[in-house]
């Protein structure tokens, strides 16, 4: 898999960087990134080239690219986050919803990991390949699931992917209002070791869908936990025409004129195949534009009728 020769980020977001473009770094690459930027605030550039990567802060930091031929395998990598984020003994969890259509279940997919993060990235990588919606926004509505510690998380994709919901059974969201608000935050240790921690993640989502002219609305779920919906209004279709072919059109036009008609004398009189007539009819009977007589005919119905006078 290739990726982009630069990608700006955050030291926050260093280990998930390293993770995708090689899991063979070696350790000492990460950690000389790491000292050369000041943690949380001074964005910096990873180059990843043919034969290496080095890292370039404001200030000019950089340092030398590292031989990939002098990579071992497999080494994992201890950057300050890595460490102190708490191992767990089982893996966590999440259910992924995709509802294809009203009346239908949807289709239910359990995505479970060891990492938080990994399990954050392979629900925003579901989601992106089923929603419009802003990618940032939704990735900083799943990484809320950490504050829940994903107990019952739940991702749930509607509307052709233009809402989604999250939802969790963790300690809910108190006053939702101040949620949306920069600075007001729940986070402790454990969540500061995968998110930042600093209470701009819901905001941040928030101005964003609205930018979009969507919404974010949050909403305590059933049974206690929060339960936040990212929504934008779904593209409006027009409504598709009841008579598709030529055909139909010359069929309602033909009874409206002798006001009944069998298959058979409406090849005749179009000068097409009796099949193909055939096939109109039963359509347009489906539809209510015809309805059959007791010897067999089809005639038009008022619906049929008042369908040809919008056609001609």
């Amino acid at each position: 898999m290739r990726f982009p020769q630069m990608w700006t980020s955050l030291w926050r977001d260093v280990e998930i960087a390293f993770h995708h473009w090689d899991p063979t770094i070696p350790s000492e690459a990460v950690r000389r990134v790491c000292h050369t930027i000041s943690p949380l605030t001074r964005p910096f550039v990873l180059h990843r080239g043919e034969t290496g990567l080095s890292s370039r802060g404001v200030a000019g930091l950089e340092c030398p690219p590292l031989d990939a031929e002098k990579m071992p395998s497999t080494l994992p990598l201890p950057t300050p986050i890595a460490a102190a984020r708490p191992g767990r003994p089982e893996p966590i969890r999440a259910r992924l919803a995709v509802y294809s259509a009203l009346g239908e279940p949807p289709q239910v997919d359990e995505l479970a990991d060891h990492d938080a993060v990994a399990l954050i990235e392979a629900l925003c990588d579901a989601i992106g390949e089923r929603s419009p919606l802003p990618a940032p926004a939704v990735r900083e509505v799943i990484e809320n699931l950490v504050h829940a510690g994903f107990q019952d998380a739940v991702v749930s994709v509607l509307d052709n992917g233009h809402t989604v919901r999250v939802s969790d059974h963790g300690p809910g969201i108190a006053d939702p209002a101040r949620a949306l608000l920069p600075g007001f935050t729940a986070a402790g240790p454990e969540a500061r070791a995968i998110v930042r921690g600093v209470g701009g993640g819901l905001p941040l989502a928030h101005t964003m869908m609205a930018a979009a002219g969507g919404r974010l609305d949050l909403d305590e779920n059933l049974g206690g936990g929060a339960a936040v919906t990212l929504s934008v209004p779904a593209p409006e279709t027009p409504a598709p025409d009841p008579v598709c072919s030529e055909t139909a059109r010359e069929i309602l036009a033909l009874l409206l004129e002798i006001a009944h008609a069998t298959p058979e004398r409406l090849a005749q009189e179009l000068g097409r195949s009796r099949a193909e007539c055939g096939r109109e009819l039963a359509l347009l009977q489906h539809q209510g534009q015809v309805a059959p007589e007791p010897a067999g005919p089809r005639r038009l119905t008022e619906a049929g009728a008042a369908l040809v006078a919008t056609l001609f």
